[in-house]
């Protein structure tokens, strides 16, 4: 992860210039305002300064110990269990597919009694 984000601002700070990010916004069809004419610096000092702490953060990470690292998976994994639908047997899920196809099959059948006396009238 840490690299994956190094290479990330690797590439912000040394290959993404202002008119690359320009021509992705005016082809998506974004317009710039009257007000926004002018050009704007690309990164602050203090902001380069922020992503500095944080990948330094995130290198620390890297070297928790086995115990703290055990906690985190803990806490993030809290809710692993947690059932937010009920769980479907493949029968359940057949039935559920074949009362749908007749739903299906008796609203088409009804719209053909309508049309066909549209037709008679």
């Amino acid at each position: 992860m840490l690299e994956c984000l190094r290479w990330a601002k690797s590439v912000w700070e040394n290959v993404v210039t202002q008119e690359t990010i320009t021509n992705c916004f005016k082809k998506a069809g974004f317009k710039k305002q009257p007000s926004e004419q002018q050009d704007e610096p690309r990164a602050t000092t203090a902001q380069n300064e922020d992503f500095d702490i944080i990948f330094e953060r995130l290198a620390h990470l890297q070297h928790i110990s086995a115990n703290d690292r055990n906690l985190i998976n803990d806490s993030t994994a809290i809710d692993k269990e947690l059932v937010t639908s009920p769980i479907l047997s493949n029968s359940d899920i057949a039935k559920k597919l074949e009362m749908r196809d007749t739903l299906q099959q008796m609203k088409r059948s009804k719209m053909m009694k309508v049309e066909r006396k549209m037709l008679i009238t």
